[in-house]
């Protein structure tokens, strides 16, 4: 089954300042013992990282992005495929929602802030 992609019709690029990576990597799984020190070992063999991000759209693109998020994604659970700016470029990337999106309107545009898994990474 091959992933949802991206709609061409909704702008893929983030606002440059909100683009942050805030998990590089999975975090660790860590086992405490009474003595001596942690033991930490990988939690997965899957990497991905966790990016947040916020858009500028319009109405339109709003109601689009809306439509792929609820419909298409399933209320955002399902992975799908983007262009995403890992190093060197723009790279076709599997990506996944975490969480819900967050929508205000500071001016004529609607600011969306979300987080996103991006597998494979740099």
């Amino acid at each position: 089954m091959s992933l949802p992609v991206w709609p061409a019709n909704i702008q893929h690029r983030p606002m440059r300042p909100s683009f942050r990576l805030a998990e590089p990597h999975v975090p660790h799984h860590e086992t405490e013992f009474e003595g001596g020190a942690d033991r930490r070992r990988p939690r997965s063999t899957v990497r991905r990282q966790l990016y947040s991000i916020v858009w500028h759209w319009e109405d339109a693109e709003f109601g689009r992005f809306e439509a792929f998020y609820h419909r298409t994604l399933g209320e955002g659970a399902m992975q799908f495929t983007m262009p995403f700016f890992l190093v060197g470029g723009y790279v076709t990337s599997t990506c996944k929602f975490k969480g819900s999106y967050e929508v205000t309107r500071p001016n004529r545009f609607r600011q969306v802030s979300a987080q996103l898994y991006v597998y494979g990474g740099a």
